[in-house]
């Protein structure tokens, strides 16, 4: 139990915040006797989220389409109090479509309102006892406004959940997943044989969603920014940069599934697979400052560059692939190229960790350099 705890800090965390937050949620719906406060406590749970940004801006969207809910809602309820014919199912019916397209339709125009429909329709169906139906829309708001409250304090308060972590942490699963797919690549020069595509598809899914969660986390930062209760470096540009690898790292496998003859992969299978290995060293260096909140160590990968970029010229230059066929030729020098573009995607991505580190721009980056091979310079910070 220790073990799992001490791995799954994180998780073990929300979930005291959350235990916390609903005896909180339970104790003023219970104290104030509201008429419905189980809804303060649907509400800690629905709007709590891994951080604080993430907490701000469901509540805030929760508030929002709870407002216009209770409003159409209440309003349409209190309408059909003032006519003796629509106290009937008809009426109920019919103020319940009329309710329900407003709402959608706002909430088509605004997502962050998607709320709304749902608020309108119980608004109209639940009973409100000895409420009225105005009453009863300004108490729903009053419990959604306390669950809300205190689901964003327990956020802030109990083990505090910056974004900037929670970006840090998803960002490394990225880096992590990408650098395993690398792995298999050059497992597969090293041992000439290529693995099934199929086999690779669950590390290829898992990628996707791990920099979709990145864009959320991105985007939690810039509510948490907003609200004034936390700030960060993080480059919103990330995750773009995150795609970019990805997409080359495709690249390369697809160059990948079209076998070599013995002279070209003679050439290019050595020096290939090591770059490819520095590249899964590297991802992991990148991994570990972005953790750290450090500057990234760029080890050896302009080295292992170097080399395979050297190759691919002699392949040039002897004119080794003129026997062979396009699909083949075509292959190799995709092999080559996707190569070459991740190299400059991964040097793109060391940079944003190294502005996020040091909270402004710095120039470090890939470029040509005096001989014609791209390598890397330091510049002035």
């Amino acid at each position: 139990m220790h073990a799992l705890l001490t791995t799954r800090r994180a998780e073990a965390r929300h979930t005291v915040r959350v235990m916390t937050a609903v005896l909180a949620a339970y104790v003023l719906y219970a104290t104030l006797d509201l008429p419905q406060g189980y809804w303060a406590v649907f509400t800690t749970l629905i709007v709590m989220q891994a951080s604080i940004g993430g907490t701000v801006g469901a509540s805030v969207d929760r508030m929002y389409g709870t407002v216009l809910g209770a409003v159409v809602g209440g309003g349409a309820a209190a309408l059909r109090t003032l006519s003796p014919l629509g106290l009937g199912p008809v009426g109920l019916g019919v103020a319940l479509v009329l309710s329900a397209g407003i709402t959608a339709y706002v909430a088509m125009l605004r997502p962050n309102m998607k709320v709304a429909p749902v608020t309108a329709a119980i608004m109209l169906l639940s009973s409100t006892g000895k409420l009225g139906p105005l009453h009863a829309a300004a108490y729903r708001v009053v419990e959604i406004g306390i669950g809300s409250v205190i689901g964003v304090a327990a956020t802030l308060l109990i083990f505090p959940a910056r974004s900037r972590q929670v970006v840090a942490e998803r960002t490394g699963s990225v880096l992590a997943s990408i650098a395993e797919l690398l792995g298999h690549y050059a497992t597969w020069l090293e041992q000439a044989e290529v693995e099934t595509q199929e086999a690779l598809h669950p590390l290829h899914d898992r990628i996707r969603a791990e920099i979709g969660a990145v864009e959320q986390a991105v985007d939690d930062t810039e509510r948490e920014r907003a609200a004034r209760l936390g700030y960060h470096h993080l480059s919103p540009a990330t995750p773009r940069t995150l795609w970019r690898v990805r997409s080359e790292a495709i690249a390369i496998g697809r160059a990948l599934r079209t076998p070599w003859p013995i002279e070209l992969r003679a050439r290019l299978s050595e020096p290939g697979a090591r770059m490819l290995r520095a590249d899964a060293v590297f991802l992991e260096a990148c991994r570990v400052a972005l953790r750290a909140n450090a500057t990234v160590e760029r080890g050896d990968l302009i080295a292992r560059h170097d080399l395979v970029q050297a190759a691919v010229h002699d392949l040039r230059r002897e004119r080794l692939t003129a026997s062979f066929d396009l699909e083949t030729v075509g292959a190799t020098f995709s092999f080559a190229f996707a190569l070459e573009s991740l190299y400059g995607h991964l040097g793109d991505l060391a940079d944003r960790i190294d502005e996020a580190a040091l909270g402004r721009p710095k120039r470090r980056r890939f470029r040509d350099g005096g001989s014609g091979e791209r390598t890397m310079e330091k510049g002035r910070t």
